[in-house]
């Protein structure tokens, strides 16, 4: 559990930097620039994405803290409780943690689904933009 409560807090990290780094350098996700129908839907599923993996996090972090332990990030730093030992709020936390992962699955598969539907069948570059190294040599062209 120690593994998975880091790699959750990791991935906390991650979003914070992530959104960070957007926010710095006013850089706009291509999925958000677009006007059409599947860009706005590619947009929506973002957002959902974000918050499903968000809520994930909080739910695991709130379950920790109701059964009385405390989150800490790498070993080395304690983070504030939010929510005081509670048993039965627990046991509520973990069943939600649990549905909000199969959901996270779910929208994983759909995703990545979507993006290889693009690439093989609608043969458009939203898969290669995806990637990081590529999508300068998209724009270079």
């Amino acid at each position: 559990m120690m593994v998975h409560r880091q790699l959750g807090l990791l991935i906390l990290l991650g979003i914070a930097l992530r959104w960070g780094a957007l926010i710095l350098h006013k850089r706009r996700n291509p999925a958000e620039i677009r006007t059409s129908v599947t860009g706005r839907i590619a947009s929506l599923f973002h957002a959902g994405l974000y918050f499903v993996l968000l809520m994930l996090i909080f739910l695991g972090w709130g379950m920790t803290n109701a059964q009385g332990h405390v989150v800490t990030f790498l070993q080395w730093f304690p983070l504030p409780s939010f929510i005081d030992i509670d048993p039965d709020w627990a046991d509520t936390l973990q069943e939600w943690h649990f549905w909000a992962g199969c959901l996270l699955f779910i929208m994983i598969f759909v995703h990545a689904s979507a993006a290889l539907f693009h690439h093989f069948f609608l043969r458009d570059q939203t898969l290669i933009v995806m990637w990081p190294g590529l999508r300068k040599k998209i724009h270079q062209k």
